[in-house]
């Protein structure tokens, strides 16, 4: 896949949903162009030059995976969107953490 060292402008605690993707991107097409990979809203981004539906597909499946996956440590139990003046998905605890 070109440009896997795209820098990822979100927290560490989605990167391994963004390997798998990124891996199973490379075994349908290694061709694929990253274009920006960020936390927008909330939700994860994960920009692509032109790619396959079944490409889009993947793209899809991790951005929603995203919404139930805390960014800053990755757990997938009680984990809310939210925040005083940026949209995070995060824990209860990384929300406390934060002071959100």
């Amino acid at each position: 896949m070109k440009n896997e060292k795209i820098s990822r402008e979100c927290g560490k605690g989605w990167y391994p949903v963004i390997d798998q993707l990124i891996m199973d991107i490379n075994k349908i097409n290694p061709d694929v162009t990253i274009l920006q990979i960020k936390e927008k809203f909330g939700g994860l981004r994960f920009y692509v030059g032109a790619a396959s539906k079944e490409i889009h597909e993947l793209i899809d499946k991790a951005e929603k995976k995203c919404w139930h996956t805390c960014e800053d440590c990755g757990i997938t139990k009680d984990v809310t969107t939210g925040g005083s003046s940026w949209l995070r998905t995060l824990c209860k605890d990384c929300h406390k953490e934060r002071g959100q």
